[in-house]
């Protein structure tokens, strides 16, 4: 760990000597700083393969998703509160998730997601000079998920979501006059393991610990957006809701 850590701050360094040095450096720097969170990243996803068991576990379980879609499913919409980091600051992201629920085991859904805090990046404009921009992101994300233990009103949870969306940079002219520019596509894999707990039969509160592993980034944009996940999920269970009070 010392010797990487020694290359970072030699590449540092070397970024002041050469404009095409500079930007090699920098995507360098950044590859060893995403190796050395995946090494905790990826723990949330080890472990939740590890927790699904043996081969005849696996055959159990996949048994148990195709009988749950054997039932007549149940809809439901949740509001996500999403914790990460983009380029080590703490950020917050906020979407809406809706679909169903297949007899409490297999979730099948789509949410839209949105960057909540302001990150702020130096952006040279011609005629204007040097301005702050804001990242905006936007990102529709099919959601799909399995439960594979519960007792009481607790469930154990494998999700598995995967985005794409686009990200930009907007800044005000110096007229007041709101510009987008360096606007780009970009897709993510998103494993983790969540905990939910249901109560008064038509709610649910879920706390989620993963990890965003981008796999295609706006390249116009500095900031580094393969990160830890901290989610929180307030749900309603609409179909049940429906059945009580129709």
């Amino acid at each position: 760990m010392n010797q990487i850590l020694c290359l970072r701050t030699f590449l540092c360094y070397q970024e002041k000597k050469s404009t095409r040095l500079k930007i090699f450096c920098r995507d360098v720097r950044n590859l060893i700083t995403m190796l050395i969170r995946l090494r905790t990243f990826l723990l949330p996803t080890l472990f939740s393969m590890v927790s699904l068991g043996s081969n005849a576990q696996w055959t159990s379980h996949l048994d148990s998703i195709a009988q749950s879609f054997e039932q007549v499913p149940r809809a439901f919409a949740r509001f996500v509160s999403i914790n990460s980091f983009v380029s080590e600051k703490n950020v917050q992201i906020l979407g809406v998730q809706a679909g169903y629920d297949f007899d409490d085991k297999v979730i099948v859904g789509l949410g839209y997601h949105w960057l909540q805090t302001k990150i702020s990046q130096d952006l040279n404009v011609p005629k204007e000079g040097l301005v702050d921009a804001f990242v905006r992101m936007r990102y529709i994300a099919p959601v799909v998920s399995y439960t594979f233990a519960h007792r009481k009103d607790w469930y154990v949870t494998v999700p598995l979501k995967f985005g794409f969306g686009i990200s930009k940079l907007t800044y005000r002219h110096r007229d007041g006059e709101r510009q987008s520019v360096q606007q780009g596509n970009f897709a993510f894999w998103e494993p983790g393991l969540s905990l939910e707990y249901r109560f008064w039969e038509y709610f649910g509160l879920e706390g989620g610990l993963g990890t965003r592993l981008m796999l295609r980034n706006n390249k116009a944009i500095e900031q580094q957006f393969t990160s830890m996940v901290f989610a929180l999920k307030f749900k309603i269970r609409f179909g049940e809701l429906y059945q009580a009070y129709k």
